[in-house]
């Protein structure tokens, strides 16, 4: 199999005095690779905390 592949984006900010957004989900990895998680997202400014990004998918295997 190929190099694993790069970790997702992280999650958005949430809005401003209301709750967090939650956090984008990682991107997947590259087919051919092995992809990475997604980072975490990062958690909202002001008001309530955002809720943790989910993390992304497995990216699909390589050719033999």
């Amino acid at each position: 199999p190929g190099p694993k592949g790069e970790a997702g984006p992280s999650g958005l900010n949430g809005a401003p005095g209301m709750n967090g957004i939650p956090g984008a989900k990682g991107e997947a990895g590259l087919p051919g690779r092995d992809g990475g998680a997604g980072l975490p997202g990062l958690k909202g400014d002001r008001g309530l905390n955002g809720y943790p990004g989910v993390p992304g998918a497995k990216g699909a295997a390589g050719a033999s």
